[in-house]
């Protein structure tokens, strides 16, 4: 079998298994979609919420190719100590993407897209929640992913032929990592919790604590 299709099928079965495993017992990924929800919130109100709104969904996004870049230099130099679970986790916090160069015309497209959907009726804190979530629910499961193939070591190393070039268009990582993931957040939209229901559990849980 060609290195390529065997290490996309490994990434497809245990993404598939991740989701199986979120959807058995969804109250793991609750608190993160409470938290997530109220943000939407926030950032809906805030005095520029569109911009703020590209800022967080530009900076997931960015987090979980930064993830992959962690995973494409693990195969590369067949040191995998420096890829942690806390390193990787480490690239999903805001915060910390804040502090890397991203394009300004890469927000900008953020921008006009968020906006253009607000000016169609599109409530902003329910795609802002809708697409955060889906995003860094994707960064877990390419966390949970990564670690397993950091135990394969001699898979990584027969994928070190098969990585190419400085950029990201390589299919080793970059573009079956994009494969799956995409059929991963079809999956979780059509059967996870949508934002009003979040909304419906935070406000009892939020009762619950008072």
């Amino acid at each position: 079998m060609e290195k390529t299709t065997q290490f996309e099928m490994i990434v497809s079965n245990l993404a598939n298994d991740f989701l199986s495993n979120a959807l058995e017992a969804p109250q793991r990924l609750l608190p993160m979609a409470e938290k997530i929800a109220g943000e939407a919130q926030t950032i809906s109100q805030a005095t520029e919420p569109v911009k703020a709104s590209a800022e967080k969904l530009l900076y997931v996004s960015e987090g979980n190719i930064i993830i992959l870049d962690q995973l494409k230099q693990a195969i590369l130099t067949g040191d995998t100590t420096t890829v942690t679970e806390d390193e990787l986790l480490s690239w999903l916090d805001p915060q910390k993407i804040s502090q890397v160069n991203h394009s300004q015309a890469l927000l900008n497209r953020y921008e006009t897209s968020i906006q253009q959907n607000v000016d169609r009726g599109v409530d902003l804190a329910e795609m802002y929640y809708q697409n955060y979530f889906i995003e860094y629910v994707t960064g877990l499961m390419f966390i949970s992913v990564i670690k397993n193939l950091l135990e394969r070591k001699e898979l990584l190393s027969d994928l070190k032929t098969e990585v190419s070039g400085d950029d990201r268009s390589g299919a080793v990582p970059y573009g079956i990592f994009n494969t799956v993931a995409n059929n991963f957040k079809k999956e979780l939209v059509r059967q996870y919790y949508n934002y009003q229901t979040i909304l419906k559990i935070k406000a009892m849980d939020d009762k619950g604590q008072k």
